[in-house]
């Protein structure tokens, strides 16, 4: 499968973005990335109107193949459209331009 079409199926749908972490799984099987729950307000409930077990259910496959993938990730910066392999990630985080700097 090419490297593009396995992105778009990890992807979480609701910020676009390849999960670094956690990923959740409605009742029905529809993902989102640990962060998007996190966001989520009142019952938690699906952006798709199902609900969502407590605790949640893991997709732990999909983790798995985001975890050993060679798949670029877009640095998670509002406003920066950097996209590197997992492994020079996390240097870019560090200086990337769009980051929060203390003043």
């Amino acid at each position: 499968m090419e490297a593009d079409k396995l992105k778009s199926y990890l992807e979480c749908p609701i910020c676009f973005l390849l999960p670094k972490s956690k990923i959740f799984t409605c009742v029905n099987s529809h993902q989102i990335c640990e962060s998007c729950y996190d966001k989520l307000t009142g019952a938690r409930n699906c952006p798709q109107g199902c609900d969502y077990d407590q605790p949640p259910r893991r997709a732990r496959v999909c983790e798995a193949l985001i975890e050993n993938s060679d798949l670029e990730h877009c640095c998670s910066k509002p406003g920066c459209e950097v996209e590197l392999k997992k492994s020079r990630m996390a240097a870019h985080e560090l200086n990337c331009i769009f980051r929060t700097v203390p003043c």
